[in-house]
């Protein structure tokens, strides 16, 4: 689990927190291609975890996996930018991409928006009627 941020989280557990984004991405892309990896795990004969995909955050802190009409997406609620030298900004972008499984075993990630977003500490789906929100 991702730890639980506050303002100052850049400055208190932002090591830890860098690790946990991976992690998390990491269990993400397990996910997605989970039909593939029972596919090869038979073939194999074991448990398959690889790493999909690398996906450019600015302090991510939430992921969301959401499908519409059978298409896959991410979305990626980036919490903070920060460069060396420079004090971290909690205004930021966040973004959604599309997701689909290429050549085994990787991800292919197609960035589809960015929106401003300040200190964004996750993002959920859902949707009403025929209507998809973020």
């Amino acid at each position: 689990a991702l730890p639980i941020c506050d303002r100052n989280c850049q400055r208190s557990h932002w090591s830890s927190h860098k690790v946990a984004c991976k992690k998390s991405a990491l269990a993400l892309a397990a996910a997605l291609l989970a039909s593939s990896t029972a596919a090869a795990s038979a073939a194999v004969g074991e448990e398959l975890l690889v790493e999909a995909a690398k996906v450019p955050t600015r302090g991510a802190a939430g992921w969301c996996h959401f499908v519409i009409d059978g298409r896959d997406f991410l979305a990626v609620a980036n919490f903070f930018t920060s460069s060396p030298g420079k004090q971290p900004r909690m205004e930021t972008e966040s973004t959604v991409y599309s997701a689909r499984l290429g050549h085994w075993p990787s991800l292919e990630l197609e960035e589809l928006q960015r929106f401003r977003t300040v200190g964004a500490h996750g993002v959920d789906h859902f949707e009403h009627g025929s209507r998809h929100y973020l």
